[in-house]
Order: C-alpha cells, then structure tokens, then sequence
C-alpha cells in the first residue's frame, strides 16, 4: 500500500505477502510506503506479516521530509524479511 495523504489512520488492517523487488523507492517498503511529501502516519492494530523486500523496510516505510510522526500502537510484525547492506565510506 503506498500512502498519499498526510495525517493518514491505518487501523485493523493486514498486510500480508508484499513484494518490493524493483529499483529505487520499489526496493523497499514491501508492505506499507510512505514518501517525505506527507506528515503524520498512524498504524494501529494491524499485522505485517511474509513480506519481502530487496533493500530495506520490508514492514513499513515511511520517510519525512521536515516534519511529521509515524505512531505505532498494538501492531504485530511476524516474519518479515528485507536485506540491508551499507556501504562503509570511512577513510
């Protein structure tokens, strides 16, 4: 699911078996994303279950811009898997 609007309530949802297999912002977020435009997300008693991303945030992504929360409340994460790999730029 990609978020489109600030000050978004997700409440008693699944999300279950996504993919982000593609390149740039669909190489992660598998289940949930949420560019830096919008402010204030809610997740509450939901289940993220059997997603799978390339990069990283298999469960939810949710980036921002200036401001804004992401708020978690009662919410269960059950066999996500994302591999995440950085590159060590120190000299």
């Amino acid at each position: 699911m990609v978020v489109n609007a600030s000050n978004t309530v997700l409440d008693g949802l699944v999300f279950s078996d996504g993919h982000a297999n593609g390149a740039g912002v669909h190489s992660s977020g598998a289940a949930l994303y949420k560019g830096d435009t919008y402010d204030n997300l809610t997740v509450k008693n939901c289940e993220f279950k059997n997603n799978v991303s390339l990069n990283a945030a298999a469960g939810i992504h949710a980036r921002f811009d200036i401001s804004g929360f992401l708020l978690i409340e009662n919410t269960k994460f059950l066999n996500n898997l994302e591999r995440v790999w950085y590159k060590d730029t120190t000299v």
